[in-house]
């Protein structure tokens, strides 16, 4: 039995402290994320199996007798490795745990898929266990995993949460208590899943002191999703499109249309500079004359006149009354979008999409940004725009960064 296995990958205390040890696996993953030899946080792994319904399926009294292996059936899991045993140089023991449930893997450079690259992959009976054609780690862990996993204070108790998504919370009081009502739960729900929660959902009311127009409201109702698709067939009987004909004539034509940045080019008759390079000076200069006064363009883009809310401004003029169908706009420049994960083969865009209908956005998603690398980058960047006056721009969320040292998988997530 071949089984393709992601996980996220901890070994347990080394003899390191705790800085010693979270130094060097730092060093170790920024030289992957520069040679990408492997890839230590891609984009998208596919689970065919559950841990759980794996032991169901294959640990069944006389499925596989003792000393034999199953051939010829694949199979892709996902976990979070606990611990690591070596056996020479081309064997390992791995104990992955999901779902409330532990197997081992027994990973051979006999089985492996590329035995030349057993040695990399793999470096730091009696028993139903997995032999792993490949493995992947697209969530490292830098940190040692605690030897137990009790609360020192047994009597802790998380009443509230508050995030700090780019939005103005809305201020409260009760009585004598001075509250900040929600304003989004999405940085708290990936937390969650770091802590092993494998899709999080959230319906709820979310409060944000802002503009009132026909289509923002102080008070309202959000919803979050993990890889929703599931959940949208079940409420829809099994559809994932619905028919919508606003000019009064029936159609189901979605359009996808890619790069907003290019769209904004053709419509305005100008070439933009690179996503990769739109956070810069000369992007800025660029920007500005395209609101100064007296432009052909004639948009209307109030201080402070930084990059992302200009690029910002330019969408709602010109892109959004375009659609009255159904369009969904891709390829988002990343200083649009601080959480989405970087696009897999366009340099400076990032895996993001906004759905546009009757004139106006109704949904926003993208590709879960787990690199915590990169997302402290992203967040210096944020801070530099609300030095620059941007009061809705994001600080730096500590608590955040500190979930993604531990490993957060490849993550979609949709807000409607």
């Amino acid at each position: 039995m071949s089984i393709y296995f992601h996980c996220t990958i901890a070994a347990r205390d080394s003899g390191d402290t705790p800085e010693t040890y979270f130094e060097l696996h730092s060093r170790h993953i920024q030289k992957l994320r520069e040679t990408q030899l492997p890839n230590p946080y891609p984009h998208k792994y596919e689970v065919s199996l559950s841990m759980l319904h794996y032991i169901e399926r294959y640990g069944l009294e006389g499925k596989i007798k003792s000393g034999e292996k199953l051939e010829d059936f694949t199979e892709c899991l996902a976990g979070r490795i606990h611990n690591v045993r070596l056996s020479g140089q081309n064997l390992r023991f791995y104990d992955p745990h999901g779902e409330g449930q532990s197997a081992q893997i027994m990973a051979t450079k006999q089985d492996a898929k590329d035995p030349e690259a057993f040695a990399s992959v793999h470096d730091n009976m009696g028993e139903l266990s997995i032999a792993p054609k490949e493995m992947m780690f697209p969530a490292p862990n830098l940190h040692q995993l605690p030897s137990e996993h009790v609360l020192k204070d047994q009597e802790t108790r998380y009443l509230g949460l508050l995030s700090k998504l780019i939005s103005h919370p809305y201020v409260t009081r009760h009585n004598d208590l001075h509250l900040h009502l929600r304003v989004a739960p999405e940085l708290y729900l990936k937390q969650l899943i770091v802590g092993r929660l494998d899709r999080m959902y959230d319906i709820g009311r979310v409060f944000r002191s802002e503009g009132i127009d026909l289509t923002h409201n102080p008070e309202f109702t959000i919803l979050y999703g993990s890889l929703i698709e599931s959940m949208v067939k079940y409420i829809t009987g099994g559809k994932t499109t619905l028919l919508y004909h606003p000019e009064g004539k029936d159609g189901d034509k979605v359009y996808e249309l890619d790069g907003m940045i290019l769209l904004l080019g053709k419509k305005l008759g100008v070439k933009f500079p690179p996503g990769d390079r739109l956070h810069i000076e000369e992007a800025s200069r660029f920007l500005r004359d395209l609101c100064a006064e007296g432009c052909r363009h004639n948009v209307d883009c109030s201080e402070p006149r930084t990059n992302p809310l200009i690029t910002e401004q330019l969408v709602s003029e010109y892109i959004e009354p375009l659609y009255i169908s159904p369009a969904f706009v891709v390829g988002h420049p990343q200083v649009l979008s601080p959480l989405a994960k970087w696009h897999r083969s366009r340099c400076g865009l990032c895996e993001c999409f906004e759905g546009f209908m009757h004139g106006k956005e109704f949904c926003n998603a993208y590709t879960e940004l787990n690199d915590l690398f990169g997302q402290r980058l992203r967040f210096e960047e944020q801070v530099r725009q609300k030095e620059q006056g941007d009061d809705e721009a994001q600080g730096i969320d500590e608590t955040f960064v500190d979930a993604l040292d531990r490993g957060l998988p490849p993550t979609g997530g949709c807000r409607y």
